[in-house]
């Protein structure tokens, strides 16, 4: 998807909004507490964060400008103490504190200091780490975090912000010369109450960075690598793009895309490729990809090359290919790697196992729809409504994943196992729908009334309200859950709706036809619904939302 993002920072709140095909016309919005900096490595950050974490779309090709410091931060020398004031001589940059009684104490020489509008930037002092308001004060210790406000060097962001730790008592005070710390903003804090106190700041790992956990206590300050957190890989796919190979730019972190119309697709490893040479941002021409997609639980995901073919003929082929929604292109399945018979050791290996079998059903659905779209040729219409169909059923598909798995974005609820899981429920979807279309055979006319096949959808579709019924009062503490079963039964009505106008514009708009489909189809619904309602297995490690809370 490629999306517009407009940012808003007012406040204490942070709002992102975004805009695209999908959106339309209200975009998709998403706020969180606004940082106390906002530069523009760290907004990057938190809106990767923010993305991620609605599960919407990849922030890899995120470019975000500077946003200047919020007006409130202090100037420098009027840091609050309760035991004298701080001094920055303009000159040598040395940073100092005069006790009340008069006293000077050196702490430490800062890089710069010149005004915040200065090239050079200035020294800034922190109102706030996290929860903790600075300065904090732990028995007669005195706590102030120092940095550096640098000047904005556009999308990037500063490289790099030092910090410095002070420490005050009535008749001492304490420095850490050298920055404790160098690097991006220290997110958290915590203030220690226990004998000695001690204020500890951090910036979370995440699970592509480590961490680092810093102890800060007068006389020193002491740091702790924090790992990275674990994440699991959900699915391994393959894909066929088809468009331009354009050369690496700013906003791709110099990797090559693939452009079609406004759709570009990063590809982040050359895998076995050998790719088109270009200079950055330039078109090499028309391009036919065979790409491995890898996402993992937190959101990202990954597009390694595989095969690719350069120049016009290989587009068109590709382009001339009929496209199945939901399922992989012809490419693709021809491509589809071997069944392996090696031993399974890890979880990783089982969920690739298990993906390989998803889209070899995949594959079979593919050549079904194939199938039937291929005997619909003479009815007028009809090629088009299966496409609907077909398209209403991928994107049901898709909400379905989210009742089956509704609380996927919370780390590690579901455990290690979860992409097997939703990957052994992709394989028996494409199972059960490839035997869907091959059934999808031309309606034969009967003698059934309009009214009778009308009161019969009318019964099926009682029936599936109750089930519905049983499952928001069952599952009422599950907020999740029903947020994303309604989702799911709205998908579903569009699904209905697609089978009947196919059923009725193939047999040459006969709405009896069309009722029997919609009857069917509604029927399985209520059938999928109903396992719901039934005791959970002990020991089902793909349970998922399966069993009341």
């Amino acid at each position: 998807m490629r999306a517009k993002l407009s940012l808003n920072a007012y406040g204490e709140t942070l709002r992102l909004a975004i805009h695209s095909a999908e959106t339309t016309p209200a975009p998709h919005t998403v706020e969180r507490a606004a940082p106390e900096r906002c530069d523009g490595r760290k907004m990057k950050k938190l809106i990767q964060r923010m993305l991620y974490r609605q599960g919407l779309v990849s922030a890899a090709l995120l470019t975000v400008v500077a946003i200047p410091r919020p007006a409130a931060a202090r100037a420098p020398g009027a840091e609050p103490s309760a035991y004298g004031r701080f001094v920055i001589d303009a000159h040598s940059c040395q940073v100092s504190f005069r006790f009340s009684s008069g006293k000077t104490a050196p702490l430490f020489k800062a890089p710069a200091c010149g005004t915040e509008s200065s090239d050079e930037g200035s020294v800034d002092s922190l109102e706030t780490i996290g929860s903790v308001t600075l300065p904090a004060r732990a028995g007669t210790d005195e706590y102030h975090l120092f940095t550096m406000n640098l000047p904005s060097q556009g999308n990037s962001g500063p490289p790099s912000l030092p910090f410095w730790a002070v420490v005050v008592r009535s008749d001492a005070a304490w420095a850490s010369v050298q920055p404790f710390y160098e690097g991006e903003e220290l997110s958290v804090g915590q203030l220690l109450t226990a004998p000695g106190g001690g204020l500890v700041v951090s910036e979370p790992a995440t699970t592509t960075d480590a961490g680092v956990k810093f102890t800060i206590l007068f006389g020193a300050a002491s740091s702790v690598r924090l790992s990275t957190m674990p994440s699991k890989v959900i699915s391994r796919t393959q894909r066929t793009l088809v468009g331009d190979f354009i050369g690496g730019f700013h906003a791709s972190n110099w990797r090559p895309v693939v452009r079609s119309g406004n759709n570009e697709v990063v590809i982040d490893e050359d895998g076995t490729c050998v790719l088109p040479k270009t200079e950055a941002g330039q078109n090499a021409g028309p391009v036919r990809l065979l790409a491995e997609e890898t996402k993992w639980d937190d959101g990202r995901s990954n597009l390694k090359c595989l095969a690719v073919h350069a120049g016009a003929s290989g587009a068109a082929q590709a382009a001339a290919e009929a496209v199945v929604p939901g399922a992989p292109s012809a490419a693709e399945c021809k491509y589809l790697p071997p069944k392996s018979n090696a031993p399974i050791t890890t979880q990783l290996a089982a969920t690739d196992q298990q993906a390989n079998a998803a889209n070899v059903e995949a594959c079979k659905m593919r050549a079904a729809y194939t199938g039937l779209d291929k005997g619909t040729g003479a009815k007028p219409g009809a090629s088009d409504k299966l496409l609907t169909a077909q398209k209403a059923w991928s994107a049901f598909l898709e909400a379905h994943d989210d009742e089956r798995f509704p609380h996927l974005d919370e780390q590690g609820y579901y455990g290690s196992i979860v992409g097997m899981c939703i990957q052994a429920e992709h394989a028996d979807a494409y199972k059960a729908r490839t035997l869907e279309l091959r059934a999808m055979q031309p309606c034969k006319v009967s003698t059934t009334s309009l009214s009778s096949a009308q009161a019969s959808v009318a019964a099926a579709q009682l029936a599936m309200n109750s089930a519905l019924s049983k499952m928001l009062t069952g599952y009422s503490k599950d907020h999740k859950f029903v947020a994303a079963l309604l989702k799911a039964q709205l998908a579903f009505e569009t699904l209905r709706r697609a089978h009947a106008a196919y059923a009725e514009a193939e047999s040459g708009g006969n709405a009896v036809c069309g009722a029997h489909e919609l009857e069917r189809v509604t029927r399985a619904r209520t059938a999928q619904l109903n396992v719901w309602l039934k005791p959970v297995a002990e020991g089902d490690t793909c349970g998922g939302s399966y069993g009341p809370p």
